[in-house]
C-alpha cells in the first residue's frame, strides 16, 4: 500500500517541479531588469530546464524543488551531473549549473562561483565520478555552478514593488503574468 500512495504523488511532485522552474525563471527575469544580473535573455525548456544567455557564453540551468519537511539537498538526491556533463561536451563555451530549492550538503553557491571554488572534498570526488565517463572533471568543476534560490513568489513581487514603486499587492498580477500563472 505504501508503495502506492508513493506512486500516487509521483504527479504532484512533478507538478511541484514544474511549479519551481518556472518561479526560478521569473525571478531570473525579474533580476535581469532590476539589473542584478548580466543576462542578456532567458530560454525556459532550452537545452535544460532554463537557458541564459550571458555577454560570454550560455549558462543551462537544471532546477530541483524540495519541499521544507526534506531539508537540505545531499548528493545521493542530485542525479544529474551527466546530464550537465553532456551540455558543456556539446557547447565547449558553455556552462552549466542546478539551482535547488534547499542547500547541497558540502557546497556553498552563487552564480559567481563555479564548483571548483567551493565544494568541500567529497562532494569534489563524487561529481568526478558521476562525469569522468564524460568530461575532464577538473574541466566540469570549473563550468559547474549551484546556486540554492528559495524562488518565492514574495522575492519577486518585493523586487517588483521597489522598482515599478508600486504597493505589493499590485504586483502579484505582474508576477502572475510573468510566471505564466494567472493572478486575481
Amino acid at each position: 500500500m505504501d508503495r502506492l500512495w508513493a506512486l500516487s504523488r509521483q504527479g504532484s511532485n512533478s507538478g511541484r517541479g514544474f511549479h519551481y522552474q518556472d518561479a526560478v525563471a521569473t525571478e531570473l527575469a525579474v533580476r535581469m531588469w532590476n539589473v542584478q544580473l548580466p543576462i542578456r535573455r532567458i530560454v525556459p525548456e532550452g537545452l535544460d530546464d532554463i537557458s541564459v544567455e550571458l555577454d560570454t557564453h550560455w549558462l543551462h540551468l537544471q532546477a530541483k524543488s524540495r519541499r521544507e519537511h526534506r531539508g537540505e539537498f545531499t548528493l545521493a538526491d542530485i542525479a544529474p551531473w551527466s546530464h550537465l556533463a553532456e551540455r558543456l561536451r556539446a557547447d565547449h563555451t558553455a556552462h552549466v549549473g542546478l539551482v535547488l530549492e534547499r542547500p547541497l550538503r558540502g557546497a556553498t553557491t552563487g552564480f559567481e562561483r563555479t564548483l571548483a571554488d567551493v565544494v568541500s572534498p567529497q562532494v569534489r570526488a563524487a561529481v568526478s565520478r558521476a562525469v569522468e565517463a564524460d568530461v575532464d572533471p577538473n574541466e566540469f568543476m570549473a563550468r559547474t555552478h549551484v546556486l540554492v534560490m528559495p524562488a518565492l513568489e514574495a522575492t519577486a513581487v518585493a523586487m517588483l514593488s521597489e522598482r515599478l514603486n508600486l504597493p505589493p499587492a499590485t504586483c502579484h498580477a505582474h508576477y502572475g503574468r510573468l510566471s505564466g500563472s494567472p493572478r486575481v
